[in-house]
């Protein structure tokens, strides 16, 4: 682990209280979104990702660690699943599969943070 993702996982675990037990799957978020990062400002290693990226880093993460994991019933309360939305006779509830692979999560994640990722994109010719 780097010093980098350190500082993720610390970003990450300041703004949920994640169980201890999930840590082990965290950092493989932290890793997955670190590599996409690392590819699309095109830079060789995890440990060249600016540091200005790190809360970016931390958001794409933790967006897809939620769409992927927030099946888990024990961590609804801060990943915000299990709600049950009723109205009449009709409700909905959140989809408990999973669907798709971590780095479709990620890059879905990374969407919303294209705006700060282009300004440290290097050119390569």
């Amino acid at each position: 682990m780097t010093e980098l993702t350190e500082k993720v996982e610390a970003i990450i675990k300041r703004r949920w209280n994640l169980p201890v037990k999930y840590d082990f799957l965290m950092l493989s978020y932290i890793d997955e979104a670190g590599f996409h990062i690392m590819n699309y400002i095109n830079r060789s290693s995890i440990s060249q990702i600016p540091e200005p990226l790190l809360y970016t880093w931390a958001s794409i993460t933790m967006g897809a660690f939620s769409a992927q994991q927030g099946h888990i019933e024990e961590l609804d309360d801060f990943l915000g699943g299990g709600e049950t939305v009723k109205l009449g006779d009709t409700s909905v509830t959140p989809s408990k599969s999973s669907g798709g692979t971590i780095g479709s999560a990620v890059e879905s994640a990374m969407i919303g943070h294209h705006a700060d990722l282009v300004r440290h994109r290097k050119v390569v010719w």
